[in-house]
């Protein structure tokens, strides 16, 4: 029998709001339905009851998303002892293998939910095959009494990971209690509510956005729940690593990022050109004349030279050809006119000065400094009153606040390392539907409340054809972000 991969519990979804609070509810009912089965003897600790309230949480967050998505399907659920312990640093302290076992027997005996299948080994199943549940109507029915939104549901992570060695690079290790960890955890922070405050979306045609097919990134669900970063480190050290990961524009292909708008209004993308062979240069305090990623080849080639570059600068040994189509990144010698051999030299050549360093994994050290520069750009940006969305050296905001992004981006840099950086500009291609739709959010910044009857803003009912869903997204976040200024 083939096994096929299903969806197991995402131990990172949390719900928000009146959901939330109707979550815990369930974890009094538990310490009673435990003391009238004799299965307690003790009043709860108060991290027992943080990891009740946490997984009781998680558990029917993914129960409701599932049901809504599809009636019949079912969620996985590993009743597996390590699948929790390994994944400890990455979920939080509180989502523990006992208190998901608890609960599911609680729920079952309730008959709140149903078991569709018992997990079992499999040979192709690591931790073999998740047990299948899915809620039944009366637990939809309780959680949904409020008219549960999209907006309710949101992936919540640890502010910092911190992997191990690379030989064992999948195993989280504990952050340490430090005045450097708590001032990285403080940067996540800020840059999380700035961007927690504002809407990010895709203008795109409602099928064609559900067509997007990202593994592991299921739209436009991610729209509403991957909406926050962490900043990730390397090899057991604060001084490797630390770029930020986690938000879904990080993960979409770069050709639908021109369509991406912020509040419902047009962006424009801007990132550093040639950050790391720049920064690594300025340590030797060499210039080179021009574009680092130029070696005198045809241009079409720079996303391989830029690909290979990075691999002989984070690699141990010299790199093989590298093929991703999608990216542009593709070695054929008879197109390119080299060997491989001739054109890794030509690499060599050009960065002669910083030559010792490639093979030597000194990126990652290299990738701390360029993640300190961008966290300098958000945090500046964020004084300004203007959200971005960071892509490690890239930085994408309303195109309104152009001029704020160049300011911010110079005054980090120059602030952070004391040298200046071309800046490269993605022109924007803003559709008359996102123009229509701005106006509608500059109806909301104009909104003056203590003027006697001033207009509410509100989104038109006129739909365009085709995006209907990504319009009542941002109308609804226009709504929910008068409601938090204004009340």
């Amino acid at each position: 029998m083939t096994y096929e991969q299903t969806p197991t519990l995402n131990l990172n979804l949390y719900p928000q709001g009146k959901f939330a609070e109707r979550c815990v509810g369930f974890v009094d009912d538990l310490a009673r339905w435990e003391e009238a089965n004799q299965a307690r003897t003790r009043a709860l600790k108060k991290q027992d009851r943080l990891a009740r309230e946490a997984t009781c949480k998680v558990l029917l967050a993914n129960l409701h998303q599932t049901w809504k998505r599809d009636q019949a399907a079912t969620i996985g659920v590993l009743r597996v002892k390590n699948h929790y312990a390994n994944r400890r640093a990455e979920i939080g302290p509180y989502v523990t293998y006992k208190s998901v076992m608890i609960l599911l027997d609680f729920f079952l005996s309730r008959s709140l939910i149903e078991i569709v299948s018992e997990g079992r080994k499999h040979p192709d199943a690591k931790q073999g095959i998740p047990t299948q549940i899915r809620a039944r109507q009366g637990l939809i029915e309780y959680l949904d009494q409020d008219d549960a939104s999209p907006f309710d549901f949101r992936s919540v992570y640890p502010q910092l990971v911190l992997k191990a060695g690379k030989e064992d690079s999948k195993r989280h290790l504990t952050i340490p209690d430090t005045d450097e960890a708590q001032q990285l955890a403080l940067g996540v922070d800020q840059i999380n509510k700035m961007l927690g405050f504002h809407w990010a979306d895709i203008e795109l045609p409602d099928a064609e956005l559900k067509q997007i097919d990202v593994s592991g990134l299921n739209l436009p669900e991610a729209l509403y729940q991957e909406r926050t970063v962490r900043r990730i480190f390397n090899n057991g050290s604060f001084e490797e690593g630390g770029r930020f990961y986690g938000g879904w524009w990080e993960r979409i292909p770069s050709r639908y990022r021109p369509h991406i708008t912020i509040d419902g209004m047009p962006t424009i993308e801007m990132d550093y050109s040639a950050i790391q062979p720049r920064l690594l240069l300025a340590e030797r305090g060499v210039e080179l004349d021009g574009d680092p990623y130029d070696i005198g080849i045809d241009d079409r080639f720079r996303p391989l030279f830029k690909e290979t570059f990075n691999r002989l600068l984070n690699g141990k040994r010299k790199p093989f050809p590298y093929s991703n189509p999608g990216q542009g990144i593709v070695f054929n010698e008879a197109d390119v006119g080299l060997s491989w051999t001739q054109f890794l030299n030509l690499i060599r050549d050009r960065f002669e000065a910083v030559s010792d360093q490639f093979s030597s994994g000194a990126g990652l050290k290299l990738q701390r400094l360029d993640s300190d520069i961008a966290q300098a750009v958000m945090l500046e940006a964020i004084i300004l009153n203007v959200p971005m969305l960071p892509i490690h050296d890239s930085f994408i905001v309303r195109l309104s606040d152009y001029p704020d992004l160049v300011r911010a981006m110079e005054s980090a840099m120059l602030k952070t390392v004391g040298i200046k950086i071309p800046i490269k500009i993605t022109e924007p291609q803003p559709s008359d539907l996102s123009l229509h739709l701005s106006k509608h959010w500059q109806q909301f910044d104009l909104y003056d409340p203590s003027q006697d009857n001033p207009p509410e803003p509100e989104l038109t009912n006129q739909f365009a054809p085709g995006y209907e869903s990504y319009q009542r997204r941002v109308g609804e976040m226009i709504k929910e972000q008068h409601r938090r200024v204004f009340g």
